[in-house]
C-alpha cells in the first residue's frame, strides 16, 4: 500500500465502525462525487509540481457535468480548491483539527443527502516507476455492492485511458468505511510517473478518466442503453445518408466499418465547440486496412494537439511500431500493442513535444490509422484529421493553396525512404502561368515543412515531383471574416476523369465551395451532378480551360443552390483533380473543413477517427452515385 494512504489508515483505524442503514434506491437520489484532497492538502505530486488536488478536482467536475447532462443528480464534495470540512471543525471530537475531520465532512455530506452511490476521485503516488490505473472498495463482509461499483468503473476506466490495469482491490479507507452506500475510490494515474503526470496535465486525458468513471456509474445504476455493433441502411439510387454517430454513442471515441453491396462513398464530419474554441473536420474513409500507414504532418507545439487513433478490425491483437521523422532524421521511435476489434488513441504530444514531425506507423496485421490535429494558437483554433496514405508516390498534384486574407498555407514532404530525396515543387497561378519553382532535398527518413506564402501570389496549384517516392500534405490555416479553421488534405496521386463527395452543405450558415484544377493542355468538359435529397438531382455542364482553375460557389442559384444537403459526381472529359471546401457559422459553432475528392467508388470504406463527447457531432455520410439501391451495413468499434 502506498504511503499517502498507509497514513490515512493509520491516523483512523482505531475509530469505531458504524452500522449501515438500508435505504430504497430512489431515483431521485443523487450520486455524491468526491475530488480527494484540496485547501491546503495538495495530496500527491508531481515531478513537476502538479499537484493531485488540482487533476482530482477537474476530473470530479466533469463527472458531475457529464452526470447532469443524462438527468442524474449529484452532490459534489467540494467544487472549488477547498477543503469539505470549511471553516475547520472537530468532526471527529478527538481534540484536534486534522486530515480526518476532512475526510469526515465528506462522508457527512454523502451520507446526510442519502446518496445512491458514493465515488471519491484520487490519482495515484509512488515510486517514479510505478504506473496504472486501480479501484478500491471496502473489503467488509457487506460490500458486494461496493465491489460490483468499484469493478464497472475500473473496468470502463482501463478501456478508456489504456494505462496498466492493476485491478480491483479491497481497502480500508476512511470514506469506504463510514459512507452508508456503496463506494469506491478511484485512483487514476500516478502523479509521481513523469509519463502519467503529463497525461494527467491535459484535459483530454482528465476528461478520458471522466468519462470512463461516468460509463461505470451508469452501468452501475443500469441506465445505459445498448449500444449497436451493427447498424443497417438502405440508401435509394443517387441517395445519401447522415449517420449521426451521437444518436447512439454518448461520450466515446468510435470507429467504423461501412460495407455495401453496391460501390458507395464514404466521408466522416466532425464538428466540435467548446466555451473556447469551434471548428470542424470532413475526411474519406480508407478502401483498405494495411499494415503501413504515412503521415506527412504533425506538429506538437504551443497550442496545438495532436492524436493519432489506430483501429484494429481484427479478431486477433497486434502491436504498431511508430516511426517520428524530423528534418534531421528519426526522432523517435514507439511500439503500442492493439487489443483486438478496438480503437486506440494515442496522444502524440507526450511522445514527441514541441516538435515538427512526420510519421510511418506499420503493424503485424492490417489497421486503420488517422491522425487528428486540434489547434487554438494566436487568432486562429479549429481541428484537420486526415487518413494516412498506404503508399508513398513520386508526384503528387494540389489544387489550390489560398495563401492571402490571413491564410497561411504550409506544404508538408515526408521521405520515408532510406536514400536522398530531391523534390521539386512547382507552383502555378489560377489563368495557368508557371510561378516560382524550388527543389528540396531531403534526408532518408526526414520531414520537410515549406511555408508557400511568398513563394507565389493569390491561389496556387502545386505538383511535387521526387526522384524517390515520398509523402506530401498540404494544409492552409484560415481566418475568414470571424471564421477560422484549417483545411489539410493530401495531394491526388495523379489527374483522373471522375471525382466523387459525399459530404456538402449549402443549409443557412453554411458556404460550399468546389475548385477544378486542369493541370493538361487540352480544355476539359465537366458533367457535375448535384445529388440531392430523396435521390433528385441538378446537373450543370462546366468547361476548365487547358492549365486554369475553375472555383464554383455551390451554394449559387447556378450550381446546387441554397438549403441543401448535397453530394457531387463529376465526370470530365479531360483528367483533372476535384477539391471541395465547406466554412460554417452557426449557433452550434464555426469554422470550416477541406477535402480532396475521392476518385473511386467502393463497397468498403474504414474510418478510424470518430467522437461523440461533449460539443463534438460526429457523421458519416455515405452516398450513392448508382442507378440501383445499396444495401449498407456499418459496424462499429470502441
Amino acid at each position: 500500500m502506498l504511503y499517502k494512504r498507509l497514513l490515512t489508515c493509520t491516523l483512523l483505524s482505531g475509530l469505531i465502525l458504524f452500522s449501515f442503514p438500508v435505504f430504497s434506491w430512489a431515483e431521485s437520489r443523487p450520486i455524491v462525487i468526491d475530488p480527494g484532497h484540496g485547501g491546503s492538502d495538495s495530496g500527491a505530486v508531481g515531478p513537476t509540481r502538479y499537484a493531485e488536488k488540482t487533476a482530482n478536482l477537474d476530473i470530479g467536475l466533469r463527472i458531475a457535468k457529464l452526470l447532469r447532462r443524462r438527468g442524474i443528480p449529484v452532490v459534489l464534495t467540494r467544487s472549488t480548491d477547498i477543503s469539505p470540512n470549511t471553516p475547520p471543525r472537530d468532526l471527529t471530537a478527538n481534540g484536534t483539527i486534522n486530515v480526518s475531520d476532512d475526510l469526515q465532512a465528506r462522508v457527512d455530506i454523502a451520507n446526510r443527502v442519502r446518496a445512491r452511490a458514493f465515488v471519491s476521485i484520487h490519482n495515484n503516488s509512488g515510486p517514479s516507476s510505478a504506473r496504472g490505473s486501480e479501484t478500491y472498495y471496502w473489503s467488509s463482509t457487506s460490500s458486494a455492492e461496493s465491489r460490483r461499483l468499484a469493478t464497472l468503473i475500473q473496468k470502463e476506466l482501463t478501456a478508456e485511458i489504456g494505462l496498466a490495469n492493476r485491478g480491483v482491490k479491497g481497502a480500508r479507507f476512511y470514506v469506504l468505511r463510514r459512507t452508508n452506500m456503496p463506494a469506491a475510490l478511484v485512483e487514476g494515474a500516478f502523479i509521481s510517473n513523469p509519463t502519467e503526470e503529463a497525461l494527467l496535465k491535459t484535459s483530454a486525458f482528465r476528461q478520458k478518466i471522466a468519462r470512463a468513471v461516468f460509463n461505470g456509474i451508469l452501468k452501475y445504476l443500469g441506465q445505459t442503453k445498448p449500444e449497436p455493433s451493427l447498424k443497417k441502411l438502405r440508401i435509394k439510387p443517387n441517395g445519401r445518408v447522415s449517420l449521426s454517430l451521437n444518436k447512439y454513442f454518448y461520450d466515446k471515441g468510435v470507429s467504423a466499418r461501412v460495407i455495401s453491396n453496391n460501390r458507395v462513398v464514404a466521408e466522416r464530419t466532425m464538428n466540435f465547440q467548446t466555451s473556447k474554441t469551434s471548428g470542424g473536420t470532413s475526411s474519406l474513409g480508407a478502401r483498405h486496412a494495411s499494415k503501413v500507414w504515412h503521415f506527412a504532418e504533425g506538429f506538437t507545439g504551443d497550442g496545438f494537439d495532436t492524436w493519432l487513433i489506430l483501429t484494429n478490425m481484427r479478431s486477433k491483437s497486434t502491436v504498431a511500431n511508430l516511426k517520428f521523422m524530423t528534418s534531421s532524421g528519426v526522432a523517435k521511435r514507439k511500439r503500442i500493442r492493439l487489443r483486438a476489434k478496438s480503437r486506440t488513441s494515442v496522444y502524440v504530444n507526450n511522445m514527441m513535444r514541441g516538435k515538427s514531425f512526420s510519421l510511418r506507423v506499420s503493424t503485424r496485421l492490417p489497421i486503420v490509422a488517422e491522425r487528428s490535429v486540434y489547434f487554438n494558437s494566436g487568432d486562429r483554433s479549429g481541428v484537420h484529421s486526415t487518413v494516412g496514405v498506404r503508399n508513398p508516390n513520386k508526384k503528387w498534384y494540389f489544387v489550390g493553396g489560398y495563401q492571402a486574407d490571413a491564410h497561411d498555407t504550409w506544404l508538408l514532404l515526408s521521405n520515408p525512404g532510406r536514400f536522398t530525396t530531391e523534390a521539386r515543387i512547382s507552383y502555378s497561378l489560377p489563368n495557368g502561368q508557371p510561378g516560382a519553382s524550388q527543389v528540396v532535398k531531403m534526408k532518408p527518413f526526414s520531414r520537410q515543412s515549406i511555408y508557400v506564402n511568398g513563394q507565389i501570389s493569390g491561389e496556387p496549384s502545386i505538383v511535387v515531383a521526387a526522384n524517390r517516392k515520398i509523402v506530401a500534405e498540404r494544409t492552409v490555416y484560415f481566418k475568414l471574416d470571424n471564421k477560422t479553421g484549417a483545411n489539410n488534405t493530401f495531394g491526388a496521386r495523379r489527374p483522373g476523369k471522375r471525382w466523387f463527395f459525399a459530404e456538402g452543405n449549402t443549409n443557412k450558415g453554411y458556404n460550399e465551395h468546389l475548385v477544378l484544377r486542369n493541370f493538361g493542355a487540352e480544355k476539359a468538359i465537366v458533367k457535375i451532378d448535384y445529388l440531392l435529397a430523396r435521390g433528385s438531382r441538378k446537373t450543370r455542364w462546366r468547361v476548365v480551360e487547358g492549365n486554369s482553375l475553375l472555383a464554383l460557389n455551390v451554394n449559387g442559384s447556378s450550381e446546387a443552390g441554397m438549403r441543401k444537403m448535397v453530394a457531387t459526381r463529376l465526370k470530365s472529359s479531360q483528367p483533372i483533380v476535384a477539391e471541395r471546401s465547406v466554412y460554417f457559422d452557426t449557433a452550434d459553432g464555426r469554422g470550416g473543413s477541406g477535402s480532396i475528392g475521392s476518385p473511386f467508388k467502393s463497397k468498403r470504406w474504414l474510418f478510424a477517427e470518430g467522437f461523440t463527447g461533449e460539443g463534438f457531432d460526429t457523421k458519416l455520410v455515405i452516398t450513392n452515385p448508382n442507378s440501383r439501391v445499396a444495401d449498407v451495413k456499418v459496424y462499429f468499434y470502441k
